[in-house]
């Protein structure tokens, strides 16, 4: 099947069962939280923090950094648990595309059930494939200085993007194969480069749009782009929902 067919069967998949939009709604507004605590530490935070010198410290930055401090804790806490219920949220979805696929009601109590039954290794797995990005990310970020913070921005765009391409079929493979960590992710990664072409094209589709919220993020409090920014997540979370269906419809189709 051409990729176009894979993209009709995931559309008639969400047309007729459209309750599967319901789990990516929820996190959509959990993320949305983290990407604006993120863009407000990266506007507002970093630059002060980058400029303060350790050795002499003022007392006006000292009261700066006892402020900031439980900001930035909470954040790092949204932004684990934001990722943890995006995780479990993805592993839902192979089970409701088992179970489509089987002619069986979908049911989003079974889908949780059968996500929690694989949470032992899709975590780890997950967690693990994310583990070089996020230290590639910070290890970018805290090299550059502020005016060649373009180049942070380069880095994690061609980071993310690759490492999506990697890891696409993470989800389909944990959860519907008998396999363990280390096995899934070498499954993952083999299968995304043995379909390389169509596994590109299905990875691009949420990563360029995610940059749109990405930027709406960092200017939260205009007005104007606060409506953009809430309208744009919904419809994110919209096409999330459609790439999570398509994960394991491409994952299924090119198995057989």
């Amino acid at each position: 099947m051409k990729f176009f067919g894979f993209l009709k069967e995931a559309f008639e998949v969400l047309k007729r069962n459209p309750k599967l939009f319901l789990p990516k709604l929820a996190v959509a507004g959990i993320y949305g939280v983290s990407l604006v605590l993120g863009a407000i530490i990266l506007r507002d935070f970093m630059p002060i923090v980058a400029s303060i010198n350790n050795s002499s410290l003022t007392s006006e930055q000292l009261l700066f950094l006892s402020r900031a401090v439980p900001f930035m804790l909470f954040s790092l806490f949204w932004l684990v648990f934001s990722l943890s219920a995006d995780v479990f949220v993805n592993a839902m979805y192979p089970v409701l595309l088992r179970d489509f696929k089987a002619k069986r009601r979908i049911s989003l109590s079974r889908a949780f059930r059968g996500a929690r039954k694989r949470s032992l290794v899709v975590f780890p797995a997950v967690f693990l494939a994310l583990l070089p990005l996020a230290l590639l990310l910070e290890a970018a970020f805290f090299l550059s200085s502020a005016p060649a913070l373009f180049v942070f921005l380069i880095v994690a765009l061609a980071a993310t993007l690759l490492y999506g391409f990697a890891f696409y079929y993470i989800y389909p493979v944990l959860v519907l194969e008998k396999v363990s960590v280390f096995s899934g992710l070498k499954r993952s990664v083999s299968t995304s480069a043995a379909n390389a072409s169509v596994t590109l094209k299905a990875s691009v589709i949420p990563f360029a749009v995610s940059l749109l919220n990405l930027y709406l993020a960092f200017d939260i409090f205009n007005p104007l782009n606060f409506f953009l920014f809430v309208s744009t997540r919904f419809f994110i979370a919209v096409l999330s929902a459609y790439n999570m269906v398509l994960n394991p419809v491409l994952y299924l189709g090119v198995k057989e």
